[in-house]
């Protein structure tokens, strides 16, 4: 096991023994999408979980931000559904109201990039919702 650091924007570092379980990022190959998330879970040697979300940007005007969270396997998963993936993007300037659907298709693709990976990290914590 490694000890390892998560960065969170505006507070001290998380910092753990344990080993990254997951690591993916929201960029597209290829795609114009200059504001992405870079997310890993971690397992810590005590047996709990670390989920680091950061949002990157290539962007004059939008800043990258980290965030961090600790908990157990539950506790991550709703963190994780509760967050906002857009909570730090400006995107485009309101001056203009050509922007506004620009704007929404922006936070819409965040989202749902966000989405996406966030529900693949899920399934790497084991947990299910059952049903009868």
């Amino acid at each position: 096991m490694d000890t390892i650091i998560f960065y969170r924007s505006g507070y001290i570092p998380l910092e753990f023994t344990g080993e990254i379980i997951f690591a993916q990022n929201t960029r597209v190959a290829g795609g114009r999408n200059g504001r992405y998330h870079e997310i890993q879970l971690a397992r810590t040697a005590g047996g709990s979980y670390v989920v680091a979300v950061g949002f990157r940007t290539t962007y004059d005007g939008d800043y990258d931000y980290d965030w961090a969270k600790a908990g157990t396997a539950e506790e991550i998963a709703t963190w994780l559904r509760d967050f906002d993936p857009n909570a730090v993007t400006i995107g485009f300037p309101p001056k203009n109201d050509d922007y506004t659907e620009k704007q929404r298709q922006l936070f819409l693709d965040i989202r749902l990039r966000f989405t996406a990976v966030a529900a693949k990290l899920v399934a790497r914590l084991g947990i299910t919702e059952r049903v009868e």
